[in-house]
């Protein structure tokens, strides 16, 4: 064969060849659209890969720093929790009685002051509150002190009236403050005095008076926050020229009158006379006065006079909660008439007059007059100042 003829051979085999094989152009696109894909899983696949590599090590980290840090405070010692503070009334209270819900009754010694309690101090009278960790509070004459928290934070309300506090060291975490209507007080290991006037006055626009026997307090009111240092007062424009235990007719009402509290003799309010035969008076009765104010039966000796007092004020309280209403107005009666100047002479006389109220309204007029001239800065005022209109 020559060459021509293979040559021709060759061409119609290519042709043929050519014929028999499509155009793998689509073929190839297919492929390489399958391998970018297989390109992308295997992207996405090291992603979550080291995602989760990530994760694993800050995780490990995490559980590391906490194991040490256990460590560090397994042997550190964590404060105590701080017990709820336990408060009774000391002393032989004076005219004083706690108020709990809607029962009031009289103060005694011993008697425990709980969270919610309001400690109503009538004219002339005095009461004084231990807490078990040391702490002291003491209410006078004419005061209104609730008690709103014994826990870490220890809180009072002074409404009216003065009180005094000698605050033993506080703990971490631990507070102990008074608050009135127009400011608040807080101390750290001090003793202070916190009174609340019945109106402002030339001085100052606030009805609040402090002032610092030891220690630092913070005051908080005006607007403002100050720091008070021992023998220092706020407002300073309202310095008190008399302290604790003084007696002085100009003090104003920022100061409580604390004559039966060791005043001179006669200093103390005609309407609330000094006690002869009941415990609590801290000054002696001169002579003529004493004569004054005894009773026309022979004077008892004070133990006596006190368990009378108490074995009415009973009877009384168990026939009202009886519903004998008529025995307890007169039982209640019967110990304000023994016992005028007696420590529970005022809480007879404020539960007489709310029994009169349920169904007597001309007897309960006169009652709270009565009540209002014996007492006219009483813890019932209010309430008999309602039953007199």
């Amino acid at each position: 064969m020559s060459g021509p003829h293979f040559a021709k051979l060759a061409t119609d085999l290519l042709a043929r060849e050519k014929v028999a094989r499509p155009d793998d152009s689509a073929t190839r696109e297919a492929a390489m659209s399958r391998a970018i894909a297989e390109r992308i899983r295997t992207r996405s696949r090291r992603r979550r890969a080291l995602r989760v590599a990530a994760g694993i090590v800050l995780a490990a980290a995490a559980v590391l720093a906490v194991g040490r840090w256990t460590r560090s405070t397994a042997h550190a010692p964590s404060p105590p929790p701080v017990a709820a503070i336990d408060a009774k009334a000391v002393g032989a209270p004076i005219h004083a009685a706690v108020v709990r819900g809607s029962a009031t009754s009289p103060l005694g010694p011993d008697a425990p002051i709980v969270v919610g309690d309001r400690v109503d101090v009538g004219e002339g009278g005095s009461a004084t509150v231990a807490l078990s960790d040391g702490s002291r509070v003491r209410a006078e004459a004419g005061s209104e002190l609730r008690v709103e928290s014994l826990a870490a934070s220890r809180r009072f309300v002074l409404a009216r009236g003065t009180m005094r506090a000698d605050v033993h060291k506080l703990g971490a975490g631990e507070r102990f403050v008074v608050a009135t209507d127009d400011a608040e007080v807080e101390v750290h290991g001090t003793s202070f005095q916190v009174a609340v006037a019945e109106a402002p006055d030339a001085c100052a626009s606030t009805r609040t008076r402090v002032h610092v026997f030891e220690g630092v307090v913070a005051v908080r009111g005006l607007g403002d926050e100050t720091k008070l240092y021992a023998g220092e007062d706020w407002p300073a424009a309202c310095a008190r020229t008399t302290r604790a235990g003084q007696t002085a007719s100009d003090a104003g009402p920022t100061v409580a009158t604390l004559a039966t509290q060791g005043g001179a003799p006669g200093t103390a309010p005609p309407t609330t006379p000094a006690v002869t035969g009941d415990p609590g008076a801290s000054a002696p009765t001169p002579p003529s006065a004493r004569t004054a104010i005894t009773p026309a039966e022979p004077p008892r000796a004070p133990s006596t006079a006190l368990a009378e007092q108490n074995r009415l004020f009973a009877e009384a309280t168990a026939a009202r909660r009886r519903g004998d209403d008529a025995t307890a107005i007169a039982t209640y009666g019967r110990l304000v008439e023994r016992h005028p100047t007696g420590s529970l002479a005022e809480a007879a006389a404020v539960e007489r007059m709310r029994l009169l109220a349920r169904g007597d309204a001309v007897r309960a007029r006169d009652a709270a007059r009565a009540y209002l001239t014996r007492y006219p800065k009483g813890f019932a005022r209010a309430e008999a100042e309602r039953l007199t209109r």
